[in-house]
């Protein structure tokens, strides 16, 4: 009987004891904790096709510049009242269920995230696009549909709205609608740096595996005043890491430069790493001082820069025609004698690097050329009846164009006024 009882007791604590066992081990009790090392990284499948993104475009152009009221509104001070949870429903959508409608409606929304004032003068609105970025993470990550909207925005931003009106931009005497139009520009140009920082600091800890948190990162943006008139910036605080916005600089290279001079000895790489780095941001300012890139710029922590650039399209045009006069007729290179601002910019864009580094090794060594070239520009204009008072800055591209066949054949009649 008794044998018969202890196998009872034994059977039952046998039971309970897998019971507490099994629990315990669905809990995590005996497993390894999770490591930052170890933490799961989303996969994300990011990017839009060509189709897509043209009839993005397309709508754009096509449609009023006005999100739907289910995602912003105006209330009685004409403020812009915004529909966080819808707005985070929509960044949270599978990026295979968006419709080209869907990004067209998130650009717009971005679009009108600025202020204007009674003044004329434009800012952005910063609480709104704060919060925008933060509804656009999934965790420690952004979401595909928030990352496809910094990269659309950026396109959207230097193809369609600042390209077409970038003569506003350098316009040396603007009018006063001139002056707010240019100052909304650059306002757009600023937006579109505090996405493309947002992305890149994504991309980073993306690939380098090294976000430590499943949570979403508190998201601040401060002013930071510089050191000098053109030195200022702001901080976009994500988490524990941190983005600084430079304004517009019509000389981004030299900003490109105070980064490599001044942070680039702090990063914690090793000598080759450091060199690599050091020849990456050589090239960009390179690149910034040799086609006048106007810019605002995104730079990370790890010296990582992106520029939402303009260029001024009339230098360009200048510096493009006297380096084709002086590889065909200096340097014996016909192939290069038609060359226009416009090839130029072509080839920037399309990362032509043979032709880019062509031009940027004419530049760095023959910018004398382009210094008598442009004087014989300044005098043939001078001597043009009713253009006296013009500057050469002021002309376009093509007025430039004539100006050049004008040097190239003084028997050529100039008329500028006919010329767009």
């Amino acid at each position: 009987m008794k044998t018969k009882f202890f196998l009872i007791v034994s059977l039952v604590i046998f039971l309970l004891l897998g019971v507490v066992i099994i629990g315990a081990w669905k809990m995590g009790w005996f497993r390894p904790p999770v490591s930052e090392e170890t933490e799961e990284i989303p996969a994300r499948e990011i990017g839009i096709d060509k189709d897509m993104e043209e009839s993005i475009f397309k709508k754009m152009l096509e449609n009023p510049q006005e999100p739907p009221a289910s995602l912003v509104t105006v209330n009685e001070n004409g403020q812009n009242v915004y529909n966080g949870q819808a707005i985070e429903d929509l960044l949270h959508k599978g990026s295979e269920n968006m419709e080209a409608e869907d990004y067209v409606i998130l650009l717009q929304l971005v679009q009108g995230m600025t202020e204007a004032y009674a003044d004329g003068t434009v800012a952005t609105d910063f609480e709104a696009i704060r919060q925008l970025i933060l509804r656009g993470y999934n965790g420690a990550y952004l979401t595909p549909v928030m990352a496809n909207l910094c990269t659309l925005y950026k396109v959207w931003v230097e193809d369609y709205v600042v390209a077409p009106q970038s003569s506003v931009i350098f316009n040396r005497r603007q009018t006063e609608e001139q002056k707010t139009l240019g100052e909304q520009l650059e306002q757009e140009m600023f937006k579109t740096s505090l996405l493309d920082g947002i992305l890149m600091n994504d991309n980073e800890i993306y690939q380098n595996k090294n976000a430590n948190s499943q949570d979403t990162p508190e998201i601040n943006i401060l002013y930071e005043p510089g050191e000098y008139i053109f030195d200022d910036y702001h901080i976009v605080q994500i988490g524990n890491k941190a983005m600084k916005i430079y304004s517009f600089r019509n000389g981004a290279y030299s900003t490109i430069n105070g980064v490599r001079e001044k942070k680039l000895k702090d990063l914690p790489l090793d000598e080759a790493e450091k060199k690599r780095k050091n020849e990456e941001l050589w090239e960009l300012q390179d690149i910034a001082y040799a086609y006048d890139l106007a810019a605002t710029l995104a730079v990370s922590e790890e010296c990582n820069i992106q520029m939402v650039s303009c260029i001024n399209e009339t230098e360009l045009e200048i510096r493009a025609r006297a380096y084709a006069t002086d590889m065909h007729e200096e340097m014996g290179k016909p192939e290069y004698q038609n060359v226009t601002g416009s090839d130029l910019k072509a080839q920037l864009a399309a990362g032509d690097q043979a032709q880019i580094d062509t031009y940027r090794t004419w530049w760095s060594k023959y910018r004398q050329s382009y210094e008598n070239y442009k004087r014989d520009l300044r005098k043939v204009l001078s001597s043009y009846k009713g253009f006296s008072s013009k500057l050469l800055e002021d002309l376009t591209p093509a007025q430039i164009g004539e100006l050049d066949k004008k040097l190239k054949d003084p028997n050529y009649t100039l008329n500028l006024s006919d010329v767009p």
